[in-house]
């Protein structure tokens, strides 16, 4: 991953697996997705909640896995357009930092979880609920 986007940790206890990211206390795992793990993490200073995106760099940096390639690139690009973006209907990215082994999103806490998954779990919506959401999807 390139140096543009990401720092090394202050603390690392060559488990893979550090206790701290910069002043992130890092905790347990909420979520698990195609690219990664999702764990809470709580700011040493001022106790702000942020979600953790925890992406093995084996994974998306191997040169024999050809999908790799296309895993780095949205990766990198969700990196970048993440960092652009101000929107309260849009997760914030805090920052990012990298391990030898992983690399990590320090992303805004949502109690709740996406969309994706209240939709999944609630089914069909009811029109005037889906207008909601459109409306705060299309002013993104």
């Amino acid at each position: 991953m390139s140096n543009d986007y990401a720092r090394q940790p202050r603390q690392d206890h060559g488990d893979g697996d550090p206790k701290m990211i910069g002043l992130w206390k890092i905790g347990r795992t909420i979520g698990k997705g195609s690219s990664g793990r999702v764990r809470i993490a709580r700011h040493v200073k001022t106790h702000q909640l942020a979600a953790v995106k925890i992406v093995s760099k084996s994974t998306i940096l191997n040169p024999v896995n050809k999908p790799s390639r296309h895993t780095f690139l949205n990766i990198e690009r969700e990196i970048v357009i993440m960092k652009l973006i101000d929107h309260p209907n849009i997760l914030r990215l805090y920052d990012v930092w990298e391990t030898h082994s992983d690399l990590y999103l320090i992303l805004e806490y949502v109690e709740g979880g996406e969309l994706f998954d209240y939709l999944c779990n609630k089914g069909p919506l009811s029109t005037a609920e889906a207008l909601v959401y459109f409306q705060q999807i299309i002013f993104a």
